[in-house]
């Protein structure tokens, strides 16, 4: 009899180590180290293409700098015209005619900047999920991830994750999918990829120069 419960009670002990392996190599524990990772982001570089039936594609460039700096870069693939601007300080500032002016900001923003509140929304929010290319991490949680090859963007390595989450509410898809591709060293996202059925080519954002940026790069016409 006691051998029996040694033999039951090594067996559980066996189930419990293997349940807990799977699990921390598990595509969701995946998906949970990295949103911990981006949560703890200071700064990041987004590089966006977004293509649309019958016009241009946009062209987006933006450097983050948490919790109160944004630099934004849109053009069109068409249309030499580009437009620049900066966030910082609850304020708006646009680059016209070789100048920056200042677009101004509401008095919310510049109150809360002063008082030390989040003023850039993906520092609150984080990146992913508000890039027109995926999902927010809570929306992975909920939905299935299956892992995929190993790849390189911008030169990183990263692993592409295929994940699909449930859109109940949506009239015509009652899924979203999209790829996200996760650095395994440092578990940060290097892209995310989106296809439209609806649309010729793929939406793709890019992330690099995570943590990189220590101070806002400011234009001398802009006061720190």
């Amino acid at each position: 009899m006691k051998k029996f419960f040694a033999i039951a009670a090594g067996l559980i002990v066996l189930a419990i180590v293997v349940g807990r392996m799977r699990y921390l190599n598990s595509p969701m524990r995946e998906i949970e180290r990295s949103k911990a990772a981006v949560a703890a982001a200071k700064s990041w570089h987004f590089h966006r293409v977004r293509h649309f039936p019958g016009l241009p594609s946009d062209i987006y460039d933006v450097d983050t700098l948490c919790p109160s700096f944004q630099h934004t870069i849109a053009a069109s693939e068409s249309n030499p015209l580009v437009h620049e601007w900066i966030g910082y300080g609850g304020r708006t500032y646009v680059y016209n005619e070789g100048r920056w002016t200042t677009g101004g900001g509401t008095q919310a923003q510049i109150d809360a900047n002063a008082s030390g509140t989040v003023s850039v929304i993906e520092c609150r929010t984080g990146p992913i999920g508000a890039d027109g290319t995926s999902s927010s991490y809570e929306g992975i949680l909920e939905g299935e991830v299956k892992p995929g090859s190993e790849r390189e963007v911008e030169g990183e390595s990263c692993r592409d994750y295929d994940v699909m989450v449930p859109t109940p509410h949506d009239p015509v898809n009652k899924e979203y999918q999209f790829t996200i591709c996760i650095n395994e060293t440092d578990h940060l996202p290097r892209q995310t990829r989106h296809t439209n059925p609806s649309y010729p080519e793929a939406d793709v954002s890019t992330y690099t120069k995570w943590n990189v940026m220590q101070e806002p790069q400011l234009p001398p016409e802009i006061p720190k």
